[in-house]
């Protein structure tokens, strides 16, 4: 893999505030109304520079800004009484706005101060925006006395347009241009080291900062200024940036990490998921792992308030990183830190979320190739040998269970089928130490040494279960799983003290045989060129999208169905029926599938309505090429479907893995909702919960299996010794 040398994530520099002129009240206090309520105060601000890093040696450093990142436009003072409700001296505006001629630096040039600003004497917390975007600036503009801070603090959207890239909705917060507003800076929120927890929200307590005329000991406006000034009544601020600036090099040398012979050629890198929705003053929270308070203070999760269970998919834009420019922008390769860098707004769903599935990402893609293979070329992999064609693999994959068994043979090792395990055993200590069984009735108890590893699979095949945590995949689905993986296991290791993660995570499969629930190998001609069409003869989804998105499109069509349909000249690109003869006589005897010579004959066969079929070809075949759909984008260019023999089955969505199960630490060691390892107890392949996190990619299923596999079994056969 690529060795990042840098993912630089900055905060941008920042800005402060400013003064305003002051009446000195001379002689006898006169003051009447409004006048009474006068109050002063100063700033000392804390701007964004470089600090050390606080992660892994040479993997992340935060850097001064460069061009016009740190460019001060505007700032907004607002402040807030007892009750967080906005309040502001009657000779001010409710929003105080600054320009950037405001700010004095210090020496050290991190620093700034302001001149003391007329306040209401009842001011107790303050809010500072500096640069906001156009949708944040008119809010803050309609903000009236009494506002509530939380008036501000509603959630910011800026929608996609159609067509465009998704890095474009960062422009919000992040506007370099030389004519833009600049990027936009609030307060950095507050952590209590003592109580090593971060504060909620980002008010700044100034109620000690707060001078008010009191006609006595401040006798007038010019005394509470200078009183204000003083530094040690300074209220002290911190800002950050809401936009987070990504830079990736790669090593002139190449990956340290590459086997002998192996080569690797760099293609460009992208960011992959991406905010829409966001809101401008999130919480912060700590970081599930146990490290010090100052870990905490620079690493930790943003949270928006209504964004705090998992699973949500508001405001989360995916990137589709897949070849097909113009829609991902891949940047170029770079040795040195050039400026070759993306912008990207913060993350702030539920750290659940964060952890697994829409964190926006650097993605990285190049070329590789093992010893002895070119570059460019294809080739598989199974089980730690490499072949140059799919025959081969298949084959191979063929064969691996008579080898197996032939090897637990030779070692001795019985495989004992149709058993029931039942119960995991332990011992007084909590090791567990065994597995109790049924078969025909009878009981059998397995004593074991070294402990038990679980490998029994996900549980896609048992509806309750899977309705149980995931009530959206209901009786409509079937599953392609093998008829064994019902999960008993899972509540077995549960008993047992194991805790159960990502459980309501189901990964459908959007291709499936409306009979049996099996994947129709058959329809893989989609990826080359067929199209989906619902029982009105309509497209309705990008044939190329993710299985959840496709399954769940699926469902929302008359039936529950669709039909899949392409012709000879995809059918040549694809030759699913070639390599799937048994399918294809199965399929079609059960009246699912059929094989056409023109549209009438398809139409018949669907009860599809003709002119509307026909109406959807011959639009298909006006944009074709790639870029050319107009409805819904199909990333590697429509087919002309015009002419030629049609192939056309029936499909629907089934059960296709679970990616919930078994917690389960890197030692492949069963965990209990603690963290702690279960004594004896490992787990490995689809029973785990941790490793795909909330839609697995299509074969990472064989690396899981075949890492944790050999992990647990080792570390099993190591305790019996």
């Amino acid at each position: 893999m690529l060795k990042i040398k840098s993912i630089l994530v900055s905060l941008l520099a920042l800005g402060a505030m400013a003064s305003c002129s002051t009446n000195e009240l001379e002689g006898e206090d006169t003051r009447t109304g409004a006048d009474l309520d006068v109050a002063y105060m100063s700033l000392r601000i804390t701007l964004p520079t470089q600090k050390a890093s606080t992660r892994a040696a040479g993997t992340s450093t935060e850097k001064n800004p460069t061009g016009r990142e740190g460019d001060v436009n505007s700032l907004y003072v607002i402040t807030f009484d007892k009750d967080q409700k906005l309040v502001h001296h009657s000779r001010k505006n409710p929003v105080i706005v600054l320009g950037s001629g405001d700010l004095a630096l210090q020496a050290s040039g991190n620093q700034g101060t302001t001149e003391a600003i007329l306040v209401s004497a009842s001011t107790k917390y303050l809010l500072v925006v500096v640069n906001p975007g156009t949708l944040l600036e008119t809010r803050l503009k309609a903000l009236t006395a009494g506002a509530l801070y939380n008036d501000i603090n509603m959630a910011i959207v800026n929608s996609l347009a159609s067509n465009s890239k998704p890095e474009t909705l960062v422009g919000e917060i992040a506007d370099p241009a030389d004519s833009g507003k600049g990027f936009t800076m609030i307060n950095a929120g507050s952590y209590d080291v003592s109580g090593d927890k971060w504060n909620q929200g980002c008010l700044l307590d100034v109620e000690t900062n707060v001078i008010s005329v009191d006609g006595t000991t401040i006798k007038d406006e010019a005394a509470a200024k200078d009183e204000a000034e003083k530094v040690g009544n300074r209220a002290t601020l911190k800002i950050e940036r809401l936009a987070a600036k990504v830079e990736v090099a790669v090593k002139s040398s190449g990956p340290d990490v590459l086997p002998e012979g192996a080569t690797f050629e760099f293609g460009g890198w992208t960011l992959d998921y991406y905010n829409s929705t966001f809101y401008p003053f999130a919480e912060k929270s700590t970081t599930k792992a146990t490290h010090t308070a100052a870990f905490y203070e620079n690493s930790f999760y943003t949270e928006d308030p209504n964004f705090t269970a998992p699973g949500h998919t508001t405001g989360i834009v995916l990137n589709e990183v897949k070849n097909r420019a113009p829609f991902v922008t891949w940047k170029a390769k770079s040795e040195t830190l050039t400026p070759v860098f993306e912008y990207c707004i913060e993350n702030t769903m539920a750290d659940a979320d964060q952890k697994f599935g829409a964190a926006t990402r650097v993605v990285i893609k190049g070329k590789y190739a093992p010893k002895d293979f070119t570059l460019g070329n294809d080739w598989f992999s199974f089980g730690g040998i490499n072949y140059p064609t799919l025959a081969n693999l298949q084959l191979a994959y063929s064969t691996a269970g008579t080898t197996i068994k032939a090897k637990a043979d030779e070692l001795g090792i019985p495989v004992i089928t149709n058993m029931k395990a039942e119960e995991l055993i332990k011992d007084k200590s909590g090791r567990v130490v065994g597995v109790k069984a049924t078969m025909n009735g009878a009981s059998y108890t397995f004593n074991a040494k070294g402990g038990v590893v679980l490998a029994t699979g996900g549980f896609g095949a048992n509806p309750e279960m899977v309705k149980k945590y995931n009530p959206k995949i209901d009786e409509r689905f079937k599953t392609t799983d093998a008829p064994g993986t019902t999960g008993e296991a899972l509540y077995m290791a549960e008993r047992a003290g194991a805790q159960l993660v990502n459980m309501g995570y189901i990964q459908t499969y959007p291709i499936c045989d409306p009979i049996s629930g099996v994947i129709e190998l058959i329809a893989d001609a989609r990826f080359d060129g067929a199209i989906m069409l619902n029982q009105e003869g309509k497209r309705f989804v990008e044939e190329l999208q993710r299985r959840d998105v496709l399954s769940e499109a699926i469902l929302k069509q008359t039936g529950g169905y669709c039909w899949v349909l392409w012709n000879d000249k995809i059918g040549s690109i694809s030759n699913t029926v070639k390599e799937h003869p048994t399918e294809y006589e199965a399929f079609t005897k059960q009246g699912i599938m059929a094989t056409c010579d023109d549209l009438k004959c398809v139409a018949d066969f669907t009860k599809i309505p003709f002119d509307s079929l026909k109406g959807t070809i011959d639009r298909v075949s006006s944009m074709t090429g790639k870029g050319n759909d107009k409805d819904f984008n199909h990333r590697s260019g429509l087919l002309d479907m015009t002419q030629g023999k049609y192939y056309v089955i029936k499909a629907v969505p089934s059960v296709h893995h679970t990616m919930g199960g078994v917690r389960i630490n890197e030692k492949a060691q069963a965990l209990t909702a603690e963290g702690k390892a279960i004594p004896g107890l490992w787990a490995a392949g689809e029973v785990t919960g941790v490793t795909h996190g909330t839609n697995r990619l299509g074969g990472n299923a064989y690396t899981d299996i075949i890492v944790f596999g050999r992990i647990a079994g080792k570390a099993a056969a190591e305790a019996a010794k």
